[in-house]
């Protein structure tokens, strides 16, 4: 009796030290525990199978009464661990929605994507054809300036030429 009382207490400090765990960690956890509860109760078994007529006519009504909140109590552990394992496949279960949603839009997204990349590398040459036009322009007006330098120039000497001829005559 006293082993039993001591691994119900033992499993209860189990379950207390597991809330304050993540909901993974506590999922293996319960997991865990709940194969030693089925060890415990195979080792178990065996003696309360091979209890004698007359052990079980000499209890008492208190010993009843102790087993009966016994197993209260491991059934108020089992269906604490049992809400604890449903929350846990509820958390799994949305988070499995949310993955999935997302998913199918990143592959939606994929396949937008070669198109995006087309049209990209076409703004890519556009620009490097402006980028030439560009420098083509550049040189162009550059060698133009330069002309009209020339042109200015040479208006020059010939206007000094013509002043110089009408001051002689």
């Amino acid at each position: 009796m006293f082993n039993i009382l001591y691994d119900v207490g033992n499993l209860s400090q189990k379950i207390s030290s597991a809330s304050s765990l993540g909901s993974l960690e506590e999922s293996h956890f319960l997991q865990a525990s709940l194969d030693s509860s089925d060890s415990i109760s195979n080792r178990r078994n065996p003696r309360e199978l091979s209890m004698s007529p007359y052990y079980v006519k000499s209890m008492t009504l208190s010993s009843f009464e102790a087993a009966l909140r016994q197993k209260e109590g491991e059934l108020a552990s089992y269906m604490s661990r049992l809400a604890s394992l449903e929350s846990i496949r509820d958390s799994l279960a949305d988070e499995l929605v949310k993955m999935t949603e997302q998913c199918e839009k990143l592959l939606g997204d994929a396949v937008v994507l070669p198109g995006l990349l087309s049209e990209l590398e076409a703004l890519r040459r556009r620009q490097g054809r402006i980028l030439n036009s560009n420098a083509l322009l550049f040189t162009s007006v550059s060698l133009l300036c330069k002309i009209y330098y020339y042109l200015c120039c040479k208006c020059v000497i010939l206007l000094s030429v013509l002043n110089l001829n009408n001051a002689y005559y």
